[in-house]
C-alpha cells in the first residue's frame, strides 16, 4: 500500500565537487597574493639592507676621521693605503673591501638567496641582480651612492650616498 520513502544522508559528489572547487578558486588567490607579499618583503629588506650598509660606511669614515683605508693588513677596510682619505673613499675598490668586511660581520643577507658575491661595482643594477651595488663609476647621478637592485635587475627605492659629509669629521 503505502511505500516507504528512505531519506538518504550525506552530499551528493556534484555538491561535493562544487565545493572543493570554490576551495581551489580561493587557494589560488591565495598563493597568488601571498608570492606578491614574499617580493614586497624582499625588495624593502633589500632596500633596508643598503641603507644600513651606507649608514655604515659613513660611520666607519667619521671614526677615522675621514679616512675609510688606514693601511695595515689587519685593517678590516683597508687596501693597504695608507694615504686613502676623503678624497679617495670614493674609490670603488676601497668602499668594496670594506663593505664586504662590514657585511661579513654584520647582519647582511641577501633576501634573493643570488649565488656569487652580495655586492658589486657598477653603475646600475641592469646586471646584478639581488645585489647591492656600488655606485663610484662615471654615471654622476649615481656616483658615492649604493643602488638596492631587485631579482629583475631593478633599482629598488632611491640611490643611498655612503660619503659623509666633511663636517662631520
Amino acid at each position: 500500500m503505502f511505500k516507504s520513502v528512505q531519506k538518504e544522508d550525506g552530499f551528493s559528489l556534484v555538491e561535493l565537487l562544487v565545493v572543493i572547487a570554490i576551495i581551489g578558486v580561493l587557494a589560488a588567490a591565495g598563493v597568488i597574493g601571498y608570492n606578491k607579499y614574499l617580493a614586497g618583503a624582499k625588495d624593502s629588506t633589500q632596500a633596508n639592507n643598503a641603507a644600513s650598509l651606507a649608514q655604515a660606511l659613513k660611520t666607519t669614515q667619521i671614526a677615522r676621521n675621514g679616512a675609510l683605508a688606514q693601511g695595515g693588513a689587519d685593517d678590516p677596510c683597508s687596501i693597504n693605503n695608507p694615504s686613502s682619505t676623503v678624497s679617495a673613499f670614493g674609490d670603488g675598490t676601497t668602499v668594496l673591501n670594506c663593505a664586504n668586511k662590514l657585511v661579513s660581520d654584520g647582519n647582511f643577507k641577501s633576501p634573493y638567496n643570488i649565488t656569487g658575491p652580495y655586492l658589486a661595482l657598477a653603475d646600475s643594477c641592469s646586471s646584478n641582480s639581488g645585489q647591492i651595488v656600488i655606485a663610484s663609476g662615471a654615471t654622476s647621478s649615481t656616483q658615492g651612492t649604493l643602488l638596492a637592485c631587485d631579482a629583475n635587475g631593478s633599482q629598488i627605492g632611491s640611490p643611498q650616498q655612503y660619503m659623509a659629509p666633511a663636517d662631520k669629521f
